[in-house]
């Protein structure tokens, strides 16, 4: 018997109409990512009988709140002269990918895609942006 079926459109749409369920879905699923790659490295094979716990409580951890704004979720950095055309293009896509797709985590954060030569005001506080940026990017240039 089916305890539950629900077609993968109609689920996105509902959950993406309401913030909090919806960043836990996210939440929930990059916890279940993050559970999946600590697997792979050599954990145990990966079958449709693996378990998988998460407490709810758990999601809390990895689920942006108010102070965490002002994190980005990228950071890009460059060499000016060599890649400072590249590197605004790059910005420019991936803000664009990550706008079209509501589930993605990088939605939670006011300035997803951080570009340095864009994005800082003040110089001084480039360390700062760093520390706050869940990915680093950098564009090596010959």
């Amino acid at each position: 018997s089916i305890l539950l079926e629900l077609e993968a459109d109609a689920f996105t749409k509902l959950i993406g109409a309401y913030e909090q369920p919806h960043r836990m879905c996210v939440g929930y699923a990059h916890k279940f990512t993050e559970f999946l790659a600590t697997q792979g490295r050599g954990r145990g094979a990966i079958t449709d009988l693996t378990a998988f716990n998460l407490d709810f409580g758990d999601l809390d951890d990895w689920m942006p709140n108010e102070t965490s704004l002002e994190d980005h979720f990228i950071f890009l950095s460059h060499f000016k002269e060599e890649a400072g055309t590249e590197a605004a293009l790059l910005r420019e896509a991936m803000k664009r990918i990550i706008e079209e797709d509501r589930a993605h985590p990088g939605n939670a954060f006011s300035e997803p895609v951080f570009l340095d030569s864009e994005n800082l005001e003040d110089l001084t506080t480039i360390k700062h942006h760093v520390f706050r940026t869940h990915n680093l990017v950098l564009l090596l240039t010959p």
